[in-house]
């Protein structure tokens, strides 16, 4: 962990536990707190699936290993992993370009061939940070394409 980040971490912690909310949530004197009783918990309507996993509020942001399992959890790609494989090759993915602000909604996945000596891309999944939807960047028409619009072409 770089200097930078170490002192952004600690100040956000000292502003967290000197936060007068954070007071209130953690009383001094534990006869306040009342135990969670899940019957009575209900999970908000705008919460969503994504490929099986958990809920993901609207407010949660996917990572890059996240935006990767996505890709790797398509059938599709599965089966191109194992035909790469029989032919000899090892398939993998990478993070070719991440968002960096808030505003920035998609990670660009590649997903290729490894053959030793050189590399091979086959395709280019694009990962929605907030929805986890998949798009595929068509490089000969220079085009997103939404997942189905992509199966339609193979």
């Amino acid at each position: 962990m770089g200097p930078l980040k170490f002192i952004i971490l600690f100040l956000s912690a000292c502003c967290l536990y000197s936060s007068p909310c954070f007071a209130q949530s953690f009383p001094q004197d534990n006869t306040k707190c009342k135990p969670i009783d899940a019957r009575n918990l209900t999970v908000p309507a705008d919460f969503k699936v994504i490929s099986g996993s958990g809920p993901l509020h609207p407010d949660t942001l996917l990572n890059a290993e996240k935006a990767e399992q996505i890709v790797w959890s398509l059938p599709e790609v599965k089966k191109m992993a194992e035909q790469i494989r029989q032919a000899g090759a090892r398939p993998f993915t990478r993070v070719e370009a991440a968002p960096d602000e808030p505003s920035e909604r998609t990670f660009s996945i590649y997903f290729g061939e490894d053959h030793r000596t050189h590399t091979v891309r086959v395709e280019t999944f694009i990962v929605d940070r907030k929805t986890g939807a998949v798009s595929v960047y068509d490089l000969v028409s220079d085009t997103k394409l939404s997942l189905e619009e992509w199966k339609k072409k193979r």
